[in-house]
């Protein structure tokens, strides 16, 4: 049996070159990997951050539109019954017109019909009291409404018209200043019942004219919550790309309205 032959210094110095070259490799591998996995996780950790900071941003503005809407709930509330209220008035306010038209024609001869005059007069002012009383209560309401118009308006889709907004900035100062105590006076001036009458028509013109339907919010959180909810599926279908409404093929798409 032979010897078997052992490397020479030469050999061993070279498998020794070879294998820290090798090891350098591997180890320089290693830490390309390190840095790679460490610079992914800080990107994702700032990514997380960044979705935190945004989720955050949009709770606070929900939040935000949540108190609005609530608030602004309670001034429309105020709208409505003072369209409930000036409907009342006005149509008190026709009977009392047409009595004290009666009452004049009845006066204009003499006593034909005189017995009528104490009681078309008591019936006026019970009219006149009805009408003052609930006149004083719905011009609270305007006064609180008109303290805050200009964001209420800012707030529901009938703020966004502006002959619909000058209106019902209009009919709410028109409301402000009706002079109906004049009507439970003992000498009514006519001139001064004429003019109620036309502010009256005037106030009624522009109430018929506003949309009260459109008393809603430009941006609801239903709607906001809706469209988390179609975004979320459309990416999860791989319809859509990130938030800016582009389509994995590259093509921008209209956003819906």
């Amino acid at each position: 049996m032979s010897k078997q032959q052992l490397p020479n210094k030469e050999t061993i110095a070279e498998l020794r070159r070879q294998i820290g070259k090798q090891r350098k490799h591997y180890e320089q591998l290693i830490k390309n990997v390190r840095a790679k996995h460490c610079k992914e996780k800080e990107e994702l950790e700032k990514s997380l951050s960044d979705l935190y900071d945004k989720f955050i941003e949009k709770l606070k503005y929900l939040m935000e539109l949540n108190a609005l809407d609530k608030e602004n709930g309670k001034l429309v509330d105020m709208v409505f019954e003072i369209s409930r209220n000036w409907t009342q008035i006005n149509t008190l306010f026709a009977e009392f017109f047409g009595m004290n038209e009666t009452l004049k024609i009845i006066e204009e001869n003499g006593d034909m019909y005189g017995h009528l005059t104490e009681i078309i007069k008591n019936r006026m002012m019970v009219k006149s009291k009805i009408i003052i009383a609930l006149y004083e209560d719905t011009k609270k309401i305007v006064l609180e409404l008109l303290k805050s118009i200009e964001s209420f308006l800012d707030f529901y889709v009938l703020g966004m018209d502006e002959n619909h907004r000058i209106g019902m900035i209009k009919m709410l100062n028109l409301m402000k200043n009706v002079p109906f105590a004049v009507l439970n006076e003992k000498e009514r001036i006519d001139g001064t019942i004429d003019e109620i009458k036309k502010t009256v028509t005037e106030i009624e013109s522009e109430l018929l004219r506003l949309p009260l339907s459109n008393l809603r919010p430009r941006r609801s959180i239903r709607q906001i919550l809706w469209e988390e909810v179609d975004l979320y599926e459309a990416i999860r279908t791989g319809t859509v790309f990130a938030l800016e409404g582009i389509h994995l093929t590259g093509e921008a798409q209209p956003k819906s309205s």
